[in-house]
């Protein structure tokens, strides 16, 4: 770091912090203008500004650089311009208020700190197009990792760092979000002039003027296969650790409770020797699991499966989950969350939740409550918070909390037993969900843990999986049959309307075209038959597709006879309705499987499908399209869709032209838009993300769809 080092005699300050706003380097002119600062000094506890809801928006947006005013204790002030360099470090440049330097310095003190800084920073135009970007700048650090002095990179491609391990998947990922305006931060194989293969970790950022248009993208790049090895290791560890300690205490335990039960009731003492015994093995087992989880974790060995979710049901999960503990106490579960979604893991969300609800409960008296509750924060988040009426935290504790086997003396000076390791875990999961989390507490008032995950639009939420779901017109005057057929039909992805009258369904089907229909025998103003021939009559043969329900085999033979329909006999189970309505529907139209960001899929296809048994077409090359003439010899067909105008204009003259049951529209740019989703409603059976699936289980998953 000798390099920023030379820079001690600077007129203005220079700092590099971690992600948490701890110092890791400093010039002495720094420490001059306020002697607080030295090393590992937080500087988030020293200057309230960079604690306001306004520092932190501007976190969760990495918006370039921002500058701002921080109060000294002697009432002067300190004007910071603060920039993200890499995704674990902020750098800072301080200069008193008065003394703030000509913007053409600061220009040139932030190009000379750009060159001199350790890390790989390299710069592009914006051009996502063929032939796509080209380097206008690399600094010093760039040519030390990539062996490529700057002259020999102007005006090149960085295709020229890819090679045959670089991962396609992470570079769809890269351009989908470049061409959406994103930040990206990713890892995979690339390699040096000399050829040679390293991981590299690297994070891109759009540049925008000042009209708010991207002009270049910035990368901020390091090695670390270093690191991957140490991950190796600490995986071949963790199977050592599994076996050799896991297996000898479920042996211990075991045998301990054999023990226990040989003694009478009468031998207190030994039962109760026994009882400590198998109380400190339970702790050292659940310490263990503890350690090798967070180590999973820390390791990146846990992947995340993520969907959408309502913030509503994780809270209302993890509270039921609870239900039960300190009942004896009347310590009771609060909940109140508001009508968000938010993009994660369902799973491990709940597992949060549970540690941080259990912990509250853990401290707080009896005949009290604990608060979940969620609310919707600028920067497209939404913040989880769990509030207890317990002691409190001190300000010096509230730091340590996070940090591996710490258990915080209590301010009530009651000892509460754990492993220490709760909070460390619940800090990596919500890290690996790119969030946050933290704790705001005050002696004697209690504590409010939380956490903030990214939000999506509850709108854009129902919208998809409107536009998916098959909609079903179920008539049925048995309210009670109706209301379980609505509700375990809703389960399986469904959409019920639900009448009980044959005028009803008449009216109905005035204003909604449904790809199926579930009709009783016996209404109470006619027969489920006029219904069905009203339909047979408003629709081609077979669009429609009806099931009819009865409790009599009597009229099958009749009214097979002059219409085709399908038969259910009463009672008949749930699960069976589903089924019967899911051959139909299948049987009946077209299936459609769109696969979601998938380039490296589309390219590796010839060699994962038999081409008898699909066949591959391009909507935005005319040439492929005349490829289309054969599909009818088989059993489907694998359409590339890249979102262009052709590709739409394309795409519905396959749909329209198909009849088979097994169509594939690999979307190789993103997402499909939501005009095209709603021209196909109905077709679509599966929407599949290729965005986190390796090629195998993006093939699994696709074939187990078919």
């Amino acid at each position: 770091m000798e390099d920023v080092f030379s820079l001690n005699q600077a007129p203005f300050g220079i700092l590099r912090t971690d992600k948490d706003l701890t110092v890791l380097e400093l010039n002495t002119t720094a420490t001059v203008l306020d002697p607080r600062l030295d090393l590992q000094a937080n500087l988030g506890l020293l200057y309230e500004e960079l604690r306001s809801p306004l520092f932190g928006d501007w976190r969760l947006a990495n918006a370039g650089a921002l500058t701002v005013e921080l109060k000294l204790p002697d009432s002067g002030c300190l004007l910071a311009q603060i920039w993200a360099g890499e995704e674990d470090c902020y750098g800072f440049v301080l200069s008193r208020k008065s003394e703030a330097f000509p913007l053409d310095k600061r220009r040139a003190l932030l190009a000379e700190a750009a060159e001199q800084a350790w890390e790989s920073i390299c710069i592009t135009d914006a051009e996502l197009d063929a032939p796509g970007p080209r380097f206008v700048y690399a600094n010093q650090g760039y040519q030390k990792l990539m062996g490529w002095s700057e002259a020999e990179i102007l005006g090149k491609n960085p295709r020229i760092h890819q090679g045959p391990l670089t991962d396609r998947n992470v570079l769809d990922r890269l351009r989908s979000d470049l061409e959406n305006g994103r930040a990206f931060h990713g890892e995979t194989i690339n390699y040096r002039k000399d050829g040679e293969a390293f991981w590299l970790e690297w994070k891109i950022s759009p540049v925008k003027n000042a009209e708010g248009k991207i002009v270049n993208f910035i990368a901020f790049q390091r090695d670390v296969s270093a690191v991957k090895v140490a991950q190796q290791r600490i995986k071949d560890f963790h199977s050592v650790l599994a076996h050799e300690l896991r297996a000898p205490l479920t042996s211990i335990l075991g045998s301990l409770r054999l023990i226990h039960g040989f003694y009478p009731p009468e031998n207190v003492q030994a039962k109760e020797f026994l009882e400590i015994a198998m109380f400190s093995t339970e702790r050292l087992t659940a310490l263990i699991n503890d350690l090798l989880e967070l180590s999973k974790i820390e390791s990146s060995q846990v992947e995340l499966n993520l969907s959408t979710v309502a913030v509503q049901e994780l809270a209302d999960l993890a509270a039921k989950s609870l239900i039960s503990y300190r009942v004896d106490d009347r310590v009771a579960i609060e909940v109140c969350a508001s009508a968000a979604f938010v993009k994660a893991d369902k799973e491990r969300i709940i597992q949060v939740l549970i540690n941080l609800i259990s912990n509250a409960m853990k401290f707080s008296p009896a005949n009290e409550s604990v608060l979940i509750s969620t609310e919707s924060r600028p920067g497209g988040v939404v913040r989880f918070s769990v509030t207890d009426r317990g002691p409190g935290i001190s300000e010096s504790n509230q730091l340590k909390l996070f940090t591996k086997f710490q258990q915080i003396a209590s301010e009530d000076g009651v000892h509460r037993q754990g492993t220490g390791l709760g909070l460390s875990i619940a800090k990596a999961l919500i890290e690996q969900h790119k969030g946050k989390i933290g704790v705001n507490s005050e002696i004697g008032k209690g504590s409010t843990f939380w956490f903030e995950l990214e939000e999506v639009e509850e709108v854009q939420t129902l919208a998809s999986a409107q536009e998916t779901a098959k909609i079903l017109l179920l008539v049925e005057d048995d309210k009670r049959l109706s209301k379980l057929i609505k509700f375990h039909l809703g389960t399986e992805g469904f959409q019920v309307h639900s009448v009980s009258t044959v005028a009803a369904a008449i009216e109905t089907l005035k204003t909604l075209k449904p790809h199926a229909c579930i009709v009783d025998m016996f209404l109470p103003d006619g027969t489920g038959l006029s219904l069905i021939e009203h339909i047979k009559g408003k629709y081609q043969d077979n669009e429609i597709p009806v099931l009819m329900t009865t409790a009599s085999r009597s009229n099958e033979t009749a009214l097979n006879s002059s219409l085709a329909i399908n038969w259910l006999f009463k009672p008949f189970e749930l699960g069976q309705l589903a089924s019967q309505i899911k051959e139909m529907l299948s049987n009946n139209c077209q299936r459609l499987v769109v696969c979601e960001n998938s380039q490296a899929y589309w390219d590796a296809l010839p060699n994962l499908f038999d081409p008898q048994e699909f066949a591959l077409v391009d909507c935005s090359d005319e040439q492929s399209m005349t490829g289309m003439e054969r599909v009818s010899a088989t059993s489907g067909v694998i359409v590339k869709f890249d979102g262009s105008q052709l590709a739409e204009s394309n795409l519905k003259r396959i749909t329209d032209k198909l009849t088979g049951t097994k169509t594939i529209i690999v979307c190789s740019r993103g997402k499909m838009s939501m005009e095209m989703t709603r021209a196909l409603n109905g077709l679509i059976g599966e929407l599949i993300s290729g965005e986190r699936l390796s090629e195998e289980q993006f093939v699994r998953r696709l074939r187990g769809t078919l």
